[in-house]
């Protein structure tokens, strides 16, 4: 298995020499690794020719990234791993993660060559002069959703709009919708799990327009408990925010920061003809049975559909055990969650006891990333689904509720598991700081059985 940092090595010292081994060729022949011939038709000059053809490389790993699709540069990574006395092995999610980033390099790499065609670079310059030439360690760039917004910020004032539209927008932006994603986010490892986690919070959340709501700020809206319905802004209002979203992630599309749009297949509150739905007891079997053909893939998507929890929570939970009962902790001060209601405890259904989950969770959290894993379940595993038009990762939260709701279990308890405000407002965790125990909790949780 490859280590985090053994993967940056290898990328970075192939894009070194690529890049020296460009700057050669541009010194020594006057065009770069990749270049076209000019043909007087469509393209006067070599430069944009060149351009162009680099284009449509970045073009072709933009959407292979998205698609988690490593075939356009596999025979490379292998090649690079066979140099170190490795043989790729696909079931080694190190690997794969290795492919992935080296497909990220890639992008870097055509990006850097396309703009030295755009008079970045003198040609005339002497080889000799290369050898002391001082290159800095290339990385893969990491654009945050703070920097992404800054973008989107200096187009969207510019375009057709109101004043008032304009810092609407922004404002919703500010202080609701970058907090809730994470300005330090890379925005490459959002996926649609993420957008759904955000409309999920959207259904509970507070017209700020109102008092005592109106002077909080995003911190002190967080550890609000149970917000009266008459206070929750309306599914407009929701819509809006989304629509906010989606008009943010398409600019980064058009812009080159992304190639997939995680809002792509994201639905709207206001839609009544598709709504996000559980996964039935069919559908679970037939999930459980792609499971089991996986490696330790299987663990993650298992502990998810047993606890109902949100995707990003997994990798912050730690196992610990009281009464012989073992739970996901989610209660530690030092870990950044959605809401007060988040911070919880989740006993381990008998199937994740008997998968051996509470000595295995700290090391999945170490061999797989959130995002992979959710668009490989969004994009390969729920294909086994007869109809998965409205189903996704996110839909094992709808599951566990929807079967322990059909399971009689009382819907306070239901709310703790899930980490929601209480059914019943007058009883929340600051009334009754103890909670459920976790005996009644595991009671609960055990109810499920697909």
């Amino acid at each position: 298995m490859l280590t985090d940092e053994q993967i940056q090595q290898l990328v970075n010292e192939y894009i070194t020499e690529q890049l020296e081994q460009d700057l050669n060729s541009r010194a020594i022949n006057g065009v770069g690794l990749v270049y076209a011939p000019a043909d007087d038709v469509h393209f006067q000059d070599i430069a944009s020719a060149s351009k162009d053809l680099i284009s449509s490389f970045i073009g072709d790993y933009k959407q292979g990234l998205a698609n988690s699709d490593t075939k356009e540069i596999e025979n490379i990574g292998k090649e690079l791993l066979e140099n170190v006395g490795l043989s790729y092995d696909s079931k080694d999610s190190s690997h794969r993660q290795f492919m992935l980033q080296l497909l990220q390099g890639h992008i870097q790499l055509f990006d850097t060559m396309y703009h030295r065609y755009s008079g970045n670079f003198t040609p005339q310059q002497k080889a000799n002069n290369l050898k002391t030439t001082s290159l800095a360690q290339p990385t893969v760039k990491v654009i945050t959703i703070k920097e992404a917004f800054n973008r989107f910020d200096n187009w969207y004032k510019k375009t057709d709009i109101t004043e008032k539209h304009y810092r609407n927008t922004i404002s919703r932006l500010n202080k609701i919708i970058l907090p809730f994603i994470g300005l330090d986010r890379d925005v490459t490892t959002i996926t649609l799990d993420d957008i759904d986690e955000l409309k999920e919070f959207l259904e509970s959340f507070p017209n700020i327009s109102r008092l005592p709501y109106k002077h909080m700020s995003f911190k002190e809206l967080l550890e609000v408990d149970g917000v009266p319905s008459e206070f929750i802004i309306s599914n407009d209002t929701q819509s809006k925010y989304l629509k906010i979203v989606k008009q943010l992630f398409s600019f980064m599309v058009d812009d080159g920061i992304i190639g997939y749009n995680p809002c792509k297949r994201l639905i709207m509150p206001d839609d009544e003809q598709k709504k996000r739905e559980p996964f039935s007891n069919e559908d679970m079997k037939v999930l459980f049975n792609e499971f089991d053909k996986l490696d330790n893939k299987k663990y993650i998507y298992y502990s998810l559909a047993y606890t109902g929890m949100r995707p990003s929570e997994l990798w912050k939970a730690k196992i610990s055990q009281e009464d012989d009962i073992y739970y996901f902790d989610l209660t530690s001060e030092d870990i950044e969650l959605k809401t007060k209601q988040s911070r919880r405890k989740i006993p381990l259904h008998c199937k994740l006891i008997e998968l051996c989950i509470q000595d295995k969770l700290s090391s999945l959290q170490t061999e797989f990333k959130q995002e992979y894993l959710s668009i490989y379940f969004n994009k390969t595993i729920k294909k086994a689904l007869a109809d998965d038009d409205n189903k996704i990762m996110y839909s094992f939260r709808h599951t566990v509720a929807t079967e322990l709701k059909r399971a009689d279990v009382n819907m306070d308890k239901v709310s703790e598991l899930l980490g929601h405000s209480y059914e019943n407002n007058s009883m929340t965790k600051s009334t009754y700081a103890s909670g459920y125990t976790l005996q009644q909790l595991k009671e609960a949780i055990d109810c499920l059985s697909f």
